[in-house]
Formats: C-alpha cells, sequence, structure tokens
C-alpha cells in the first residue's frame, strides 16, 4: 500500500490507499538557489515524501523565470544582505510605499508564473510545498491563474 499527500482545508493529510495514490499526482517543491539551505531543505522534503511512497519533484524556480526571476530573488537578496544599510532602506520604501514593491515582484515573476502555471495544469500536483517565500510567491499566482486548484505551503 503506497501513502500520498493530498490538500485538505485543515492542511495536508496523508492518505493510505492504493486508489488514492493512482490518481494523485506528484508533489511539486519549488525552491530558489539563494543561499540559506533552500535547496537542502527542498532535498530533506523530498527525501520524507518518497519514504512515505510520495513522488515528490524539485524544481527550480530560476529556470522557469530566466534571468529577470534569478536577478530580483537570487542576486538582489545576496547584495541586500552584503548591503544591509541599503537593504533596510528597500525594506522601509516597501512599506511606506507597498504598490512599488507589488510591481517589482509582479515583474519579476511574470514569466516564471506563467511557466508554474503551466507546471500545475500539466503534472496536476497534489501539492506544492515551496522552501522560498519567492518560489511561494510565484505559485501562488499561478495558483490564481490555473485550473487546478491545490494546496500550496511554504516552509
Amino acid at each position: 500500500m503506497r501513502a500520498s499527500w493530498t490538500g485538505t482545508k485543515s492542511g495536508i493529510e496523508l492518505l493510505n490507499s492504493t486508489e488514492d495514490s493512482n490518481r494523485i499526482g506528484p508533489v511539486i517543491i519549488p525552491y530558489l538557489p539563494a543561499g540559506a539551505g533552500h535547496l537542502s531543505a527542498a532535498q530533506a522534503v523530498a527525501e520524507s515524501l518518497e519514504e512515505r511512497g510520495c513522488f515528490p519533484e524539485l524544481l527550480d524556480v530560476t529556470e522557469l523565470g530566466g534571468q529577470g526571476t534569478e536577478r530580483f530573488y537570487v542576486s538582489a537578496w545576496n547584495w541586500i544582505l552584503r548591503h544591509r544599510l541599503f537593504g533596510q532602506l528597500a525594506f522601509t520604501i516597501d512599506a511606506a510605499i507597498p504598490v512599488l514593491g507589488r510591481i517589482a515582484n509582479r515583474r519579476a515573476a511574470g514569466q516564471a508564473v506563467l511557466a508554474a502555471q503551466h507546471v500545475l495544469d500539466t503534472r496536476r500536483p497534489a501539492a506544492v510545498l515551496a522552501t522560498h517565500w519567492g518560489a511561494a510567491h510565484v505559485f501562488a499566482g499561478a495558483r490564481r491563474r490555473s485550473r487546478h486548484q491545490l494546496s500550496l505551503i511554504h516552509i
């Protein structure tokens, strides 16, 4: 008997039915290679799901969105970490004028959201477990546009 994850209103629930396992898609684990263990966390989650008979698929979101996504979510974050004063200024401006952050975020995630929507519509995953806030943001946008509704969890 194989186990699979499925989204419910109460969160993620482990199913122990072969019938359910056959109809439930993979668990997508999107990450961004931004350091701080995001890839390691994704690999650990995938290994744990495999041990439970699930079908995890790791997905580097920069491959979905290309250079713009990488620059905004990875390179810019690494720059902010190296230049903390400018980072604090950027977050202060974002708090004061949040529309600027939303515009920048939508622009950086645009291509990735469309590609993630394609992943959701074609792979029909049981759930998405993102290990980076940017990956969760991209898949939240994709879920809003997708025909396939599912659980999205940022871990």
